[in-house]
């Protein structure tokens, strides 16, 4: 895995699969608003000049509904490939 930058090793996982770890994650829960610390599936939509978008379902009251993030580049503190899973953390 040989990038010439961040972005373009962002680039090259594009459309693909990746776990985002977040220690920041919001939820709402029966108690009300928390942040915990949360990794979950996505896949890599699109990684623009400074940002990545992200895309994942998730499961409100049952129903499974589908999910579009965006999350500006300098939020990113790190990637990392472990055999043949990515990782980025934000």
């Amino acid at each position: 895995m040989s990038a010439a930058s961040f972005a373009e090793l962002l680039k090259s996982w594009e459309g693909q699969n990746v776990t985002i770890i977040n220690p920041e994650s919001y939820s709402l829960g029966q108690l009300g608003e928390d942040l915990k610390f949360e990794t979950y599936d996505v896949t890599l939509a699109v990684v623009g000049s400074d940002y990545v978008q992200i895309d994942f379902s998730r499961s409100q009251q049952g129903v499974d509904a589908a999910v579009v993030q965006f999350i500006p580049s300098h939020r990113i503190k790190r990637v990392s490939s472990w055999g043949d899973r990515r990782f980025i953390q934000i």
